[in-house]
């Protein structure tokens, strides 16, 4: 019973399009913890893919049916991976590209500098996306400069004024450094009303780590849309 939010879609991707003439991409988080939010996403894709958008973004889960569908419609799939074992595991899916979501990314974040996922990655044949401490023309032209064809860019538009969340966590991103931001584990993207969240305050990572930034109080800070496609800004090289 979600036929409303099957409406916002459809009618936020109409809106969007209303505003601009480019591309637009859909970002679809297709974990499997949840049955009820997978098809919910399953739903979206079907609605996105009628609305003409034929560039999609998948996380957390296998994306060889997200693969099938959007390439019958002459589409493209770029999957998040954190190292070489999930990057092949989307290839093997179909992918058509890698975004390489390195240390310095938001949500879900590696483990890995953008230098040496590049190094591991590179060989595997397919355009590879660097994600993560992309804020300005510097670090884009860092990126480009080691090998990557692109950069994917979140964080850095959530203080833009067309980002609806709170003004609060907007001063806050603008105003707080990088020793202001810890990892806290045990994060559940689609239930966190239902997870503790436990923190390590070494910063360390661990195999199989799910991740959300907060801010040095130890309080989350909001993510926008974290049940929502969130809308793609992907640089690439011109």
């Amino acid at each position: 019973v979600y036929a409303p939010a099957l409406i916002f879609i459809r009618d936020g991707i109409k809106y969007i399009r209303s505003l601009t003439k480019q591309p637009l991409g859909f970002n679809a988080l297709i974990e499997k913890g949840s049955k009820k939010y997978l098809d919910r996403m399953s739903d979206w894709i079907d609605i996105a893919l009628e609305e003409n958008i034929r560039f999609f973004v998948t996380s957390l889960g296998k994306p060889d049916w997200v693969c099938k569908r959007v390439h019958q419609a002459g589409g493209f799939v770029y999957h998040d991976v954190t190292n070489r074992h999930f990057a092949k595991k989307g290839i093997d899916s179909g992918v058509d590209g890698l975004i390489c979501v390195n240390n310095r990314a938001g949500g879900h974040l590696g483990s890995h500098s953008m230098e040496d996922m590049y190094e591991e990655l590179h060989d595997l044949g397919l355009p590879l996306i660097c994600a993560g401490g992309i804020g300005s023309e510097i670090e884009l032209s860092k990126a480009l400069k080691i090998g990557f064809d692109g950069v994917q860019m979140g964080t850095r538009f959530v203080a833009s004024t067309e980002c609806n969340t709170l003004e609060d966590y907007k001063i806050a991103i603008v105003n707080e450094i990088n020793a202001a931001i810890i990892i806290a584990y045990q994060f559940h993207s689609t239930g966190l009303s239902k997870t503790k969240l436990k923190y390590n305050p070494s910063g360390a990572l661990t195999p199989r780590t799910r991740t959300i930034v907060i801010n040095k109080t130890g309080i989350p800070l909001p993510r926008p849309c974290i049940t929502l496609p969130d809308v793609i800004a992907i640089a690439t090289r011109g």
